[in-house]
């Protein structure tokens, strides 16, 4: 486990402890991904959520955002539209409430028709509704978890 001291030096890395820790990113990429770009369809759902992250603008005390949340016809129509521009994945996102478990899962069966390549960020989820996720057919979830990336980072220096 990293110490807030450890953290701390992470985030404030200049000069040349900063461009070591941006190549040894460059180098695991390359090993994993080569050099080339990858580009993927991003989808905002809904601007709804239940938490208050200090930086994220979605946060539940920020009253001067409008809120929303699309309609299940509203993402199929948008996932065909990236689809006939030639994009193979996409990311759907949003706030952290339940509803959005409810419409992701309701139309992910005909985006994974579509032929896409399913990523979701729709904040944390208990591990029934990662499990119904994943069944219905998402390929992957971001998780936003600062000591996870600290990890990869720790073990890079």
């Amino acid at each position: 486990m990293f110490s807030k001291s450890d953290i701390v030096d992470i985030l404030q890395a200049r000069g040349d402890p900063q461009k070591q820790l941006f190549q040894s990113a460059r180098d695991i990429r390359r090993e994993y991904f080569g050099d080339k770009a990858l580009l993927r369809g991003v989808v905002e759902i809904t601007s709804m959520c239940k938490v208050d992250c200090d930086y994220c603008p979605m946060a539940s005390t920020n009253r001067k955002l409008a809120r929303y949340k699309m309609s299940p016809d509203l993402l199929l129509a948008i996932a065909q539209d990236m689809k006939n521009e030639g994009l193979d994945r996409i990311l759907i996102q949003g706030g952290e409430i339940r509803q959005t478990t409810e419409l992701v899962a309701s139309v992910l069966p005909q985006i994974k028709e579509m032929g896409f390549y399913v990523l979701l960020n729709l904040g944390n989820k208990g591990r029934a509704e990662y499990e119904e996720l994943k069944d219905k057919g998402a390929d992957g979830y971001l998780i936003k978890l600062a000591f996870a990336i600290l990890t990869i980072v720790k073990q890079c220096k």
